[in-house]
């Protein structure tokens, strides 16, 4: 429990990213932007996306750069959010790696690629 009253819970989004980057990466600020209205409570981290955005996937090294910078910011979380209809190898690593850290795990894959509507 938490004795800070102004503490506001981190969680990591793991969405897919691979295969039509730009459509992944739009789908993924949908889903960001259904967090924000359904858990206001919560801060949310994508900063993998802007890493999508800079470094080159076909690129092993850069991948290997952008997956670490990934489980770093991921372990500094409270709570992993695991959206998107899929579950990627790359989002495997981090489900796994949150659960070796005692992260909450919430898994919405079931509710499909895209997010609900906003009212």
């Amino acid at each position: 429990m938490r004795l800070d009253p102004d503490y506001v819970e981190v969680a990591f989004v793991a969405h897919p990213v691979r295969g039509d980057l730009d459509a992944n990466l739009a789908r993924a600020r949908r889903w960001l932007r259904w967090l924000i209205s359904e858990y206001p409570d919560t801060s949310f981290n994508l900063g993998w996306e802007v890493y999508c955005r800079v470094l080159d996937d076909a690129k092993p090294e850069e991948r290997a750069r952008g997956m670490r910078d990934a489980r770093a910011q991921l372990t500094r979380c409270d709570t992993i959010f695991v959206v998107g209809g899929a579950t990627t190898p790359g989002m495997k690593e981090e489900v796994a790696l949150a659960g070796s850290c005692g992260l909450a795990i919430v898994d919405l894959t079931s509710m499909g690629e895209e997010p609900p509507e906003l009212s």
